[in-house]
């Protein structure tokens, strides 16, 4: 990493609310935060770090980068490696992608 870039992404407090995770954690839905070097799964008991980017550290990239504690109920799985890569990702090939009319 070559240095911490100016826009922090989590923060304790916000100007505007355009999503409430209380709500969503209300109704059972699920939510996920996705950024370039991680990704988080939102629980009831806080946000959940569950994937992390090829060549990220975890304590010093992610979760020293964040004001608040974080879970890390196991070690992160790796972040899609294609999803870094310059050429297309070809997901309609894949058959999760598919949807009930095969595009």
């Amino acid at each position: 990493m070559a240095r911490e870039g100016s826009v922090r992404k989590f923060v304790h407090e916000v100007q505007q609310i355009t999503w409430s995770a209380r709500y969503a954690l209300r109704r059972g839905q699920p939510a996920r935060f996705i950024t370039e070097r991680a990704v988080f799964d939102l629980t009831p008991d806080g946000l959940a770090l569950v994937e992390v980017a090829e060549g990220i550290d975890v304590r010093r990239d992610v979760l020293d980068q964040i004001p608040f504690p974080v879970l890390v109920p196991r070690e992160p799985a790796r972040m899609d490696a294609r999803i870094f890569a310059p050429e297309p990702m070809r997901l309609r090939e894949l058959e999760i992608w598919q949807g009930a009319d095969g595009r």
